[in-house]
């Protein structure tokens, strides 16, 4: 029974501490497979021995109790007295704790997807998918929108776009939760309703998600062409990244790092500019020779990985590009 705690995050991401539905916190056992269930997320999971009570339990109480006991754990279920439910009697000791043992609350049971039509993922994917997150916007931009030909996520000043193609069926809307629970592994794929189910090891998952049917993607890929255009090498991330954070504190007590990147003959220079605090003013070598002025807001830069490179267009000075060897490509669009 205390192996139960090597399931609880799995089986936690179908709960919720909620009135409704009525079965939100609870964990339903039918003595060979767990269920949980909320208004997003199914949980089904069959653990490698039987499970020792049939019927719903709290599953915040129970990971809390499995957490207290000790190796030398008992657990029986106990009849009702009068109209009382059931109990779930564990005794670790001297400690003793008796779980109501509910009966009927109406969890749904949905049969197991055909995973024929699924992808299979890797660490690599996952931690692309994962780090795409960061660009995700609200409303219509809000989930990651991944196809056959890749993926895409924006907040409508921001883009990340990775054009490593999948073998892949449909679409997918994926959103933090699911990404949380994603692994090294696991089978992914949307079903007739827009569903995401997930395959792992024991069981599987079905999320309901947000509708794509708004997502720009088309509109997103556009611009992702027409942005890779005529561009040039100005640097390497790693370069810019050092260079805010050399100016970083002539913004404190600031909520917002705006500077301008200015360029010519190979030489860059990055000013920022408080009203209340002063200048500070950084030059460095850079790659391109011809002239680029950006005013950008530079904490958008931190977040982009030393395996970028920085290009940038003669012709669309009003952004900047970053791309990797792994097919992701960044644009960050200029302020004010």
């Amino acid at each position: 029974m205390k192996d139960l705690l090597l399931y609880m995050k799995i089986l936690k991401s179908g709960s919720e501490n909620a009135p409704y539905p009525i079965y939100a916190p609870y964990l339903y056992s039918d003595g060979t497979t767990l269920r949980s269930c909320n208004n997003t997320t199914y949980i089904s999971l069959k653990p490698a021995k039987p499970i020792p009570f049939k019927g719903y339990v709290n599953i915040f109480i129970l990971e809390e109790v499995l957490n207290l006991v000790g190796e030398d754990m008992t657990v029986e279920v106990v009849p009702p007295n009068d109209d009382g439910p059931e109990i779930l009697r564990i005794k670790s000791g001297t400690y003793k704790a008796d779980l109501n043992l509910l009966q009927n609350l109406g969890m749904p049971e949905l049969a197991e997807p055909n995973f024929d039509k699924s992808i299979k993922l890797d660490e690599e994917t996952v931690a692309i998918w994962k780090y795409a997150l960061k660009y995700v916007g609200r409303e219509s931009l809000s989930p990651l929108y991944i196809d056959k030909t890749g993926l895409c996520a924006s907040d409508g000043y921001r883009i990340f776009v990775n054009e490593m193609p999948y073998d892949l069926e449909g679409k997918l809307s994926l959103n933090s939760k699911i990404m949380n629970f994603l692994k090294d592994q696991y089978l992914i794929m949307s079903d007739e309703k827009g569903n995401v189910n997930v395959q792992f090891l024991n069981g599987f998952a079905v999320f309901t998600t947000e509708s794509l049917d708004f997502f720009p993607s088309e509109r997103i890929r556009d611009f992702l062409s027409v942005s890779k255009t005529n561009t040039n090498l100005l640097c390497n991330i790693s370069l810019l990244r050092d260079s805010v954070d050399k100016i970083s504190p002539i913004f404190h007590g600031e909520s917002e790092h705006f500077c301008v990147f200015s360029n010519a003959n190979k030489k860059l220079t990055i000013t920022g500019s408080s009203k209340i605090n002063g200048v500070a003013t950084v030059e460095v070598d850079s790659q391109f020779d011809g002239e680029f002025k950006l005013t950008l807001n530079a904490k958008t830069l931190k977040i982009i990985p030393f395996d970028y490179d920085c290009l940038v267009s003669l012709e669309r000075q009003d952004r900047l590009l970053f791309k990797n060897e792994l097919g992701s490509t960044v644009i960050l669009m200029g302020s004010r």
